[in-house]
């Protein structure tokens, strides 16, 4: 398979679960995907926990297998073995695998609207190109396949949180104004993070690529910097420095922040946009710094690459 991410492969699995190529699929998913993620998340169980995550979600689908002439039994929210025998006689009339769980294409079939996807990085953890005809018939995330379109001339991580999808694109070095305007293209927005849940889904997506960063040393502060990709921070040029007047460029007020250590500083005059940023002090390797801290920069700096956030 040319697109080998642990979510395709699940994909194609749940398409193909015997024959030759089934088995393969098995072997390679085992070989890229952590034991505990493989073991655990993917159950089926596992996947209708996270889009059924309440019992009224439970009762809805119920009520619209029993609208389709499928006895799902009291509509209580409790998936009994009745219910199963639902879902499994509903799934094998609709060509799908008979599991006797919700996947996101039996709930589809039966026009219920589910939790968000599952969540957490869809894509490899280190930055590629992907071609979407490669991913058409397996994503069924929509957004995945319209934003890697309009992103195809770069390498991207993505992966989703809190029902959003998140894109972090390796640019080789970038000024704000340019990060903006890919945002602005693509109908997204440099990422807003409203909480430490987020902003450490945000910080996985690149810290595990070294493209994603600008590094050096800066003599006047004596400090080994690390500059990470964009994000939507901005400071208002009425606010008050350092500190003041900053908002998410989608309009949501900063109610979070993760700011690095004495940041935001106003360190040059137009020091106004926030980015992903770490320093160690003197002359330091900082090839193993994690990177999930911020700081403000001005126009004229550039970094390696920016986040992105479709709503």
């Amino acid at each position: 398979m040319r697109i080998g991410t642990p979510r395709i492969w699940h994909f194609f699995i749940e398409k193909h679960r015997t024959g030759e190529y089934a088995e393969l699929a098995r072997q390679t998913l085992a070989q890229i995907e952590p034991a505990a993620v493989r073991n655990q998340s993917h159950l089926p169980q596992s996947v209708e926990a996270r889009l059924l995550p309440d019992k009224d979600k439970r009762r809805n689908v119920q009520l619209a297998l029993a609208a389709q002439g499928f006895a799902a039994g009291t509509a209580d929210g409790v998936f009994g073995g009745q219910t199963r025998e639902a879902i499994k006689l509903f799934q094998s009339t609709n060509r799908q695998p008979a599991s006797g769980f919700i996947t996101e294409r039996t709930a589809a079939a039966l026009g219920i609207k589910v939790n968000d996807s599952a969540e957490g990085i869809y894509s490899a953890t280190k930055a590629r190109r992907y071609d979407v005809a490669n991913l058409e018939g397996l994503e069924t995330d929509k957004r995945v396949l319209e934003a890697l379109t309009c992103l195809r001339h770069f390498d991207t991580v993505y992966g989703a949180f809190g029902g959003h999808l998140y894109v972090a694109v390796q640019t080789g070095t970038i000024l704000a104004v340019y990060a903006r305007g890919i945002a602005s293209g693509c109908g997204a927005h440099l990422a807003a993070i409203s909480s430490q849940e987020e902003n450490t889904f945000v910080a996985s997506l690149f810290n595990a690529d070294q493209r994603f960063f600008q590094t050096g040393y800066d003599p006047t502060g004596n400090v080994s910097y690390k500059m990470g990709p964009w994000i939507g921070l901005t400071q208002d040029p009425q606010g008050k420095e350092p500190k003041g007047g900053w908002h998410w460029d989608n309009g949501k007020p900063l109610t979070y922040t993760k700011w690095f250590q004495d940041m935001p500083n106003e360190g040059k005059k137009g020091d106004d946009i926030g980015m992903y940023y770490a320093h160690r002090n003197g002359r330091a390797d900082t090839k193993s710094v994690y990177v999930d801290t911020w700081d403000d920069m001005g126009p004229t700096d550039g970094t390696g690459g920016l986040i992105l956030e479709f709503e």
